[in-house]
């Protein structure tokens, strides 16, 4: 079975997705990226805790993740990054993590504002989106971090 998305003419996407691994968000993602977003075809970079470890500069994980930003930015032509986090992170520990909704959320929306700065200093010309991912009674939704 062809996917509408592939060809092999074609090596360029519309952005690159920087997030979690985690499984319990990644079709909400994927959904909102093409659906509210509007790009159909991006390249996926997953890590546990998603941003945690550009914006606290972790070592060989940073490197790695600037590295592989860095293939999708000049192989496939890459214009726009989105980063995504989540609600009950376990890279940052899980809920129980956080002495409250409020404080965790601050937590992730400082490192999403933080992986930010980083990357727009390292690939000037790129659209950079941040999202924080939250559960909510009907599933799953999403909040814009500036």
């Amino acid at each position: 079975m062809s996917h509408p998305y592939f060809s092999a003419t074609e090596h360029s996407c519309d952005a690159v997705v920087l997030g979690c691994m985690d499984f319990r968000f990644w079709q909400a993602i994927v959904n909102y990226i093409q659906q509210q977003l509007g790009y159909s075809t991006f390249d996926l970079i997953t890590e546990a805790g998603g941003t945690k470890a550009l914006a606290e500069h972790t070592g060989e994980i940073y490197d790695d993740l600037l590295r592989e930003l860095t293939i999708a930015s000049t192989l496939h032509h890459i214009k726009t990054i989105i980063l995504v986090n989540h609600e009950d992170c376990g890279g940052y520990g899980g809920k129980s993590a956080f002495a409250s909704n409020a404080l965790e959320r601050e937590q992730h929306r400082m490192h999403l504002a933080q992986t930010k700065q980083i990357l727009r200093k390292r690939y000037p010309t790129a659209n950079v989106i941040a999202l924080f991912a939250f559960f909510t009674q009907n599933g799953i939704d999403f909040e814009t971090v500036e």
